[in-house]
């Protein structure tokens, strides 16, 4: 089914990442009910996790040109500072807003810092659409990379600081 809806979009002139999207939206616990959800799900998560994502990183990897960063090195730190600030601080926001604690809410903005693929996949369609050359894509990858391997960090980071709150009062 998201290969049938990934090939309409791509028909209709529309990348076939909006179609997977899609399809991805179609297919949800409500619609096709929870024991159906849970079969659909397992079978997704070994197919995308164990052929697509190294096939997708594979490809981005190849399209990466590391060496074309050094020109553009204040672009890049500009970008990066903007993504762990809009990421972090989005999450740390909307975390207060529904009620989490300030250290929990900063677990949270971190672990939202984690979230790149969509920037990737963003990346992959502006670039093969013309929007952005090799060196604009190389600044997102890298944005990309650095902030979900940041993510990990900072939230071990805080919940440590969170442990040991807890553990002094």
């Amino acid at each position: 089914m998201t290969f049938a809806i990934s090939l309409i979009a791509e028909q209709s002139g529309l990348h076939f990442v909006i179609g997977t999207f899609f399809a991805g939206l179609i297919i949800y616990r409500d619609v096709i009910g929870k024991e159906n959800f849970e079969t659909v799900n397992d079978v997704y998560s070994k197919i995308t996790f164990g052929f697509f994502s190294p096939v997708f990183f594979a490809f981005i990897g190849v399209e990466l040109y590391a060496q074309s960063l050094s020109p553009v090195l204040p672009l890049f730190l500009a970008l990066l500072g903007v993504a762990i600030i809009g990421k972090v601080g989005g999450g740390f926001i909307g975390a207060k807003i529904v009620g989490f604690s300030t250290v929990e809410s900063k677990t949270i903005g971190y672990l939202m810092n984690s979230r790149g693929m969509v920037e990737l996949v963003i990346a992959i369609i502006g670039l093969e659409a013309g929007l952005i050359d090799h060196t604009m894509f190389s600044i997102i990858v890298a944005v990309g990379f650095i902030t979900t391997i940041l993510a990990p960090i900072l939230s071990r980071v805080s919940l440590k600081h969170s442990k040991d709150k807890i553990a002094q009062e």
